[in-house]
């Protein structure tokens, strides 16, 4: 004879097996976009604005960043256990779940909305735990849905972590990406704009850090300091932060001509990446000493600087570049053509980090003209 309580029992243990292992190791992202019939008859489907939104999401918040920044966990595909927890209609406890781990989740409602014009716009509502609800409406005067679903994905994702939105954007931009830069400008401008938050301190410095490099990208070093200069007295910005930004304004100084300053700001930078684990950051720190070397025309100091950087960096591609020129500046063309080849090796490899102007620009060590690095 079945014993019914028992298998209530069962039943209930796997639905909590489920629901647990979802809200551990599934999505932090729960999305839920309506669509017009008018829409869905077209092929947009609710399916497919919802798989939109959550690729855009997961791009955006798959680009690196030296400081912690809040995240979520998207994925392009999900677990086992979370496809199985949602027709279930366990989405309310895995949150519930989260909630009682301290897991940060974000819940996303959306509503594209067909006019009589060919224009759509798009309802939409974030809700975060403990915070208030915020909604705006988005206009997408050509009636692209897939581009208005993808910028409904930036904008959620700003309500969690905005300079993560910037860098993506600026990542992009750097990747190619004819609306990249101006993304990032945008995006980095509503950031700027909110009203201060000490907790979001290191991610305002890193915003105004990419806004100073989006300057540089601009032709306009002077505005770039200028950007850099903002941070100075920020308080509560994490070292890690302020070594970036630092070893930014180091860079731009040493190319017009401020040596001394450049070498006060790098000593700066070194100082706040001290105490960090972060051995690609110290790589750059020591690449740019020698470059300011050779800026100050001590070229023997120079090529014992990048001589050291390639021994523990064999796969940096900058290091490799400017021996490379420096071995050509001494005559030495076969061991200029042997680090040519190694800086090709090294593109592939070399582990950038976005944000620092040294990995994004050329520098002429005699005149400090800068050239965007391609």
């Amino acid at each position: 004879m079945i014993d019914f309580s028992s298998l209530f029992v069962v039943a209930g243990l796997l639905l909590g097996l489920l629901a647990g292992d979802a809200a551990l190791y599934g999505d932090t992202l729960r999305v839920q976009i309506d669509v017009p019939q008018s829409v869905s008859g077209a092929g947009f489907t609710e399916t497919s604005a919802e798989t939109v939104f959550s690729a855009e999401a997961a791009r955006i918040v798959r680009g690196e960043s030296i400081i912690p920044v809040p995240s979520l966990r998207v994925h392009t595909s999900t677990s086992v256990m979370t496809a199985l927890a949602k027709p279930l209609n366990l989405d309310g406890v895995v949150m519930a779940v989260q909630n009682q781990l301290g897991i940060d989740h974000l819940m996303v409602f959306g509503a594209l909305l067909a006019t009589d014009t060919r224009r759509l716009d798009m309802l939409m509502v974030v809700m975060q735990p403990q915070q208030v609800p915020v909604q705006t409406v988005l206009e997408q005067p050509d009636g692209d849905a897939t581009a208005l679903v993808k910028r409904a994905a930036s904008w959620a994702m700003e309500q969690v972590s905005p300079y993560r939105v910037v860098l993506a954007h600026f990542l992009a931009g750097l990747d190619g990406d004819q609306d990249g830069l101006a993304q990032a400008r945008a995006a980095a401008g509503r950031f700027l704009g909110r009203p201060w938050h000490p907790g979001r301190a290191s991610e305002l410095a890193l915003t105004h850090n990419l806004l100073a490099l989006l300057l540089l990208l601009d032709d306009k070093a002077a505005d770039a300091e200028a950007e850099l200069a903002l941070t100075d007295a920020m308080p509560g910005v994490l070292p890690r932060a302020r070594a970036e930004v630092s070893l930014n304004h180091a860079f731009i100084a040493m190319s017009r001509g401020r040596l001394d300053e450049a070498a006060a700001l790098l000593e700066s930078s070194r100082h706040d990446a001290a105490d960090l684990d972060q051995p690609d950051l110290m790589v750059t720190i020591e690449t740019q000493q020698a470059l300011l070397a050779w800026r100050r025309g001590d070229r023997a100091a120079a090529e014992s600087g990048l001589r050291d950087v390639v021994a523990v960096a064999p796969a940096s591609e900058v290091a490799h570049h400017y021996l490379a020129l420096l071995l050509r500046a001494n005559g030495d063309e076969a061991g200029a053509i042997a680090e040519d080849d190694a800086a090709r090796i090294g593109r592939r490899f070399e582990r950038q980090r976005h944000g620092i102007a040294v990995l994004q620009f050329w520098m002429d060590p005699v005149t400090g003209n800068l050239t965007r690095r391609l």
